[in-house]
């Protein structure tokens, strides 16, 4: 499927309220005309799951709508990535054209729908996390019981997810031990150990970056909508790190690499091209072939996969 949205979108699940159901909730409302950067963030950080931050994401908003009138290329980047996790309809058009020509409306309705799958948008992604913690009540076991229930597999399914985050996760939805993480695969100068990852990165580098944002982004965005904002956002601010380095933190926060050599805003803003680089060498050096995009990628993964053949007798029993 295309841009990693789902085959079904047209015919999805509907919003739970209208693009122009402003006034169903006055608080978000108000807060998205006076101060649209606050709920984006908050929308921002319950999208990324915790991978990124409100303060982060409401100063990107800041600085990109203070130096350039493209912020809808930006913010619709999210309304995409909200539908596709939740297979919602593209409606009245395409995104791109709905933050164009509604900003204010389409936030306050992404804002809504969060609200309406049981989100305290004011609490964060860990917050949320929490809040969910402290309502799960375990019935109390006797110990023959005890061993009868530690597999049950319903449980598993129940509270799996949960225990991964208390496991792996922290404030930020940064892994506990990303200070101490894996290292690298490549050291952020070993630049010339792919020449053609290099080269692409130094001549054209909206396509190296979008190819590793669609990678990064398990195909909810593609690498022409990521290399046409790259271009936008370079040609009208110098802030371009400020974007680039949002898919850093995603990827390290996916892999639980470390932060080296310093904070990924510095990196970025200091040594672009080379941690651009880095990144796309990491992805390769996972596996994945970023220039046959995400959906190339896992066809070339299931291609990989055998069944083995079954014959009549094992097929009855």
């Amino acid at each position: 499927m295309s841009g990693g949205t789902p085959m079904n979108a047209p015919n999805g699940t509907p919003w739970s309220t209208g693009l122009c159901d402003c006034f169903d909730d006055m608080g978000s409302c108000c807060c998205t005309f006076w101060c649209p950067c606050v709920p984006f963030g908050q929308a921002a950080e319950i999208i990324d799951e915790g991978s990124t931050s409100c303060l982060g994401q409401a100063s990107i908003f800041t600085v990109i709508s203070c130096f350039t009138p493209c912020i809808c290329l930006y913010t619709c980047h999210y309304r995409s990535r909200l539908r596709a996790k939740y297979q919602l309809q593209e409606t009245p058009c395409n995104d791109c054209c709905v933050h164009f020509w509604c900003l204010g409306c389409a936030m306050c309705q992404e804002y809504r729908e969060l609200k309406n799958r049981g989100f305290d948008m004011h609490i964060g992604w860990q917050g949320n996390i929490q809040k969910q913690n402290k309502g799960l009540e375990i019935p109390p076991m006797v110990e023959g019981q005890m061993k009868q229930e530690l597999h049950n597999p319903e449980l598993e399914i129940k509270f799996g997810w949960l225990n991964y985050l208390k496991e792996n996760k922290m404030s930020g939805g940064i892994p506990v031990n990303a200070g101490n993480g894996t290292p690298w695969s490549t050291g952020l100068c070993d630049c010339f150990d792919d020449m053609r990852s290099c080269c692409c990165t130094l001549w054209c580098p909206c396509v190296s970056f979008g190819q590793a944002a669609e990678i990064i982004d398990e195909g909810s965005s593609s690498c022409l909508g990521q290399a046409s904002i790259f271009s936008l956002i370079a040609c009208f601010t110098p802030c371009i790190f400020l974007y680039t380095c949002y898919y850093r933190s995603r990827l390290r926060a996916k892999y639980q690499l470390q932060e080296t050599p310093c904070n990924d805003c510095c990196v970025h803003f200091w040594c672009l091209s080379c941690a651009m680089c880095q990144e796309h060498r990491e992805l390769k050096n996972r596996g994945f072939d970023p220039h046959i995009g995400w959906q190339g990628n896992m066809q070339k993964q299931n291609m990989g996969i055998e069944i083995p053949p079954m014959v009549e007798g094992q097929m009855k029993r």
